[in-house]
């Protein structure tokens, strides 16, 4: 209750191709746009994403899953064009209320921009994770 929401963003499964794009032009530049892709491809049919749209335009996106009443939402992000403009609590809050009986997990980076909106909604850091990436394979 009390999120700041946009009521122009609506929630819905995001099509392949602009979901590509919008991860290329978020992590291309660190992870490899191919990874990106192939990435996003191999993943699409088996999470649950979410695509928060401002009109026809793909404004952000994030995954969830669900095991035995809990849900983690990961992967969430707004295109740079976008951001300050509620597009990441509207989303959060869409895939929290579809969800209210359940424990709610956030997975995200520790060092996150927007760690202080986490906590702000209600979010608190239970754990600290290190992933390692490689993209040279």
């Amino acid at each position: 209750d009390g999120w700041n929401t946009n009521p122009a963003v609506t929630v819905r499964k995001p099509a392949l191709p602009a979901l590509e794009a919008l991860e290329v032009r978020a992590f291309g530049e660190s992870w490899g746009a191919d990874f990106c892709r192939r990435n996003i491809r191999r993943l699409y049919d088996k999470l649950d994403y979410h695509g928060a749209y401002l009109g026809d335009m793909l404004a952000g996106a994030c995954y969830s899953f669900r095991f035995d009443g809990c849900t983690c939402i990961d992967g969430l992000v707004v295109d740079a064009a976008f951001r300050k403009q509620y597009v990441a609590t509207t989303l959060l809050q869409a895939v929290v209320s579809a969800h209210p009986d359940d424990l709610v997990f956030l997975h995200a980076a520790a060092q996150d921009t927007p760690k202080t909106m986490y906590e702000k909604l209600g979010f608190r850091a239970t754990d600290t994770l290190y992933e390692y990436l490689r993209t040279d394979l």
